[in-house]
C-alpha cells in the first residue's frame, strides 16, 4: 500500500478492522463510507489469540503509515462475543486464546487514537444499514452465512445487541435436533464437514455445491438440508423482528446464487400463512457491500457512540 491518503474536516477518515475466522481485513474509510485503502491477511487460527492480535496491530500500522492525516478512530468488528461498552472481546468458541482481550485499552494506548469495538456481524450490519442494502430503512436485519452463521438487527441506525450482547448469536443453537446446530447445518464449515463425513473424504464447501449440481446423492442431501435450515431460521427471525428489509451476506450466500434463490422459495413455504401481512413476499436482498461491509460499518461505530 504505497498510495497516500488523508482526510479533511468535511470528510474525516477512520480505520476499519474486520477480524474474522478466515481473514483479517483493514481499511481507511471516509465518514461517507468510501474505502480509500484496504489490505487483508489470512487469520492465523493455529497460533491463536496473541498471534492474531499481532496481525491486527501490523495491519493498523500499515494503514497509519499510508495516511497523511491521522484517522479519527479505529473501528473494530471481531468474531465472537464482545462487550462494546468496555471495549473487550469476551470469547470465541473456535479461536484459542481469543478471550477477555481488552482490545480498546491496548490499541488506544499504543496508537493514541479513539477505539470502538463490536461483534463483526453487528459492524457489517451497521455498514449495510447506513451505506448499503439497508439504506433508508427504519429496521434492517443482516444475516451472514459464511464460515459461521450469525445475524444482527439495526434500528434507526443503532445496533440492537440485547441485554447480554447475545442478540444474533445463533451459531451454536440446536436446529432440527440436538445433534445439529445452526452452524452444523448451513454454515460453510458445517456444509463441508457434514458432506466430508457422508462421502468419506475431505471436500470443500465449493466442491459440495459442485457435486450436488452434478447429482451426487450425499452432497444433494447436505445442500437440501442446508437450504431448509437457512430458510427456517430466516422465517423465524422475520416473524420475530419483522424488519423493513432482510439482508443476507457472507461467502456462501454471495457465492452461490442458486442457494439463496432456493432458500427464498422455502421461506415462502414457511410464511404462506402470513401472506396477508406479506402480500409481496419477504423483502430479502443480497448484501450490497459484500466483504467490505465490516470495514465500512466501522464509521457507524463512531457516528452513534
Amino acid at each position: 500500500m504505497n498510495k497516500q491518503a488523508g482526510s479533511n474536516s468535511r470528510n474525516p477518515t477512520y480505520i476499519g478492522l474486520d477480524i474474522g475466522k478466515t481473514k483479517i481485513a483493514t481499511g481507511l474509510v471516509t465518514s461517507s463510507g468510501e474505502i480509500l485503502l484496504k489490505n487483508q491477511v489470512l487469520t492465523d487460527l493455529e497460533k491463536g489469540g496473541e498471534a492474531i492480535l499481532g496481525q491486527c496491530r501490523e495491519l493498523v500500522k500499515q494503514i497509519l503509515n499510508s495516511s497523511s492525516v491521522k484517522p479519527g478512530g479505529i473501528g473494530i468488528g471481531s468474531t465472537g462475543v464482545v462487550e462494546p461498552e468496555k471495549g473487550i472481546i469476551v470469547s470465541s468458541g473456535s479461536i484459542s486464546g481469543w478471550c477477555n482481550i481488552k482490545i480498546r485499552e491496548k490499541f488506544e494506548e499504543e496508537f493514541k487514537i479513539p477505539v470502538a469495538v463490536d461483534n463483526d456481524v453487528h459492524v457489517a450490519a451497521l455498514g449495510e444499514h447506513l451505506f448499503g442494502a439497508g439504506r433508508g430503512a427504519n429496521t434492517s436485519v443482516f444475516m451472514v452465512i459464511s464460515t459461521g452463521v450469525g445475524f444482527s438487527i439495526v434500528k434507526d441506525g443503532r445496533i440492537w445487541r440485547g441485554s447480554h450482547n447475545l442478540a444474533g448469536q445463533i451459531a451454536h443453537l440446536p436446529l432440527f435436533d440436538r445433534k445439529k446446530t445452526v452452524n452444523d447445518v448451513f454454515s460453510g464449515k458445517g456444509i463441508a464437514e457434514r458432506a466430508s463425513e457422508l462421502l468419506g473424504q475431505s471436500v470443500s464447501t465449493d466442491n459440495v455445491f459442485k457435486l450436488a449440481s452434478e447429482g451426487n446423492v450425499e452432497a444433494k442431501h447436505v445442500i437440501e438440508e442446508a437450504i431448509e435450515g437457512a430458510a427456517l431460521m430466516v422465517a423465524l427471525i422475520q416473524n420475530t423482528i419483522d424488519p423493513d428489509v432482510f439482508i443476507v451476506g457472507g461467502g456462501v450466500a454471495l457465492g452461490e446464487k442458486d442457494f439463496l434463490e432456493n432458500v427464498y422459495l422455502k421461506i415462502e413455504e414457511f410464511l404462506v400463512k402470513y401472506r396477508v401481512q406479506l402480500p409481496e413476499g419477504l423483502n430479502i436482498t443480497l448484501s450490497q457491500l459484500g466483504t467490505d461491509a465490516g470495514l465500512v460499518g466501522c464509521v457507524g461505530l463512531f457516528a452513534k457512540r
